[in-house]
């Protein structure tokens, strides 16, 4: 569940590509934080170990503000984050943009 969503390392507790959480991880991350109906439909079918973007307990666990840049050059737009951003995030940030 580590590392079931990249397809070039071999997770060594579940395998490749795993599409459903383990019974001991499932545990292990409900008695931390259980993830919400959307991000679950979100991440589809991939398991999710910790939701951190949902987590506020002791504190945000995830920053609501962070630095970006946008270069603009004609019609192409490039934009700059601080971090590797997910499929689902690139999808966000280029909607956010073209808006």
């Amino acid at each position: 569940m580590l590392l079931t969503g990249v397809l070039d390392i071999v997770d060594p507790l579940e395998g490749l590509g795993t599409k459903s959480g383990s019974l001991f991880w499932n545990l292990v991350r409900d008695l931390i934080a259980t993830p919400s109906e959307e991000m679950k439909k979100c991440q589809k079918p991939k398991p999710i170990l910790l939701p951190t973007g949902e987590m506020k307990f002791p504190y945000a666990w995830q920053p609501f503000i962070v630095p970006t840049q946008i270069l603009r050059i004609g019609q192409l737009a490039v934009v700059a984050v601080p971090g590797e951003f997910t499929t689902m995030s690139g999808r966000r940030t280029r909607n956010a943009v073209k808006r």
